[in-house]
């Protein structure tokens, strides 16, 4: 495929980027964008030869841009995911405590009830039993 050179001169100033390597070697990546409107990155590296010559090496490294892009959207699509995990699994804990604590709090109320209720009939039964016992008497 034929590189569009005006594209690739206009994108120049905003994606191309330059490291320089510990040996003195500099590294220059640069996105084109080809006729049919795909993008295709480029990685040049210069290196000095001797005091006056330089190595230049033209790599096309569109797909290890690509990976890199994909893995950085996987990352942050796994940490939404993580989030939204941690929100509902906090939702979740909080109806699970109040549905609980309702629960409780209802078992309290008819326990009390229930003891209530008990220490009436007890009365009863006490005092249906002294009586009983005293006719007997």
């Amino acid at each position: 495929d034929h590189i569009n050179h005006e594209t690739a001169t206009k994108n120049k100033a905003h994606s191309s980027s330059t490291n320089t390597e510990p040996q003195g070697s500099i590294v220059v990546v640069h996105e084109f964008e080809k006729e049919n409107g795909e993008r295709c990155s480029c990685e040049l590296k210069l290196s000095r030869r001797t005091q006056d010559s330089f190595v230049a090496i033209v790599r096309d490294v569109t797909e290890r841009v690509k990976r890199f892009e994909a893995e950085q959207r996987a990352a942050a699509e796994a940490k939404a995911r993580q989030r939204d995990a941690q929100n509902v699994n906090r939702f979740t804990r909080h109806e699970i405590k109040n549905g609980l604590l309702a629960g409780m709090e209802l078992c309290d109320r008819l326990r009390h009830s229930f003891q209530t209720a008990s220490e009436g009939v007890d009365r009863k039964i006490v005092k249906m039993g002294l009586k009983k016992n005293d006719e007997e008497c």
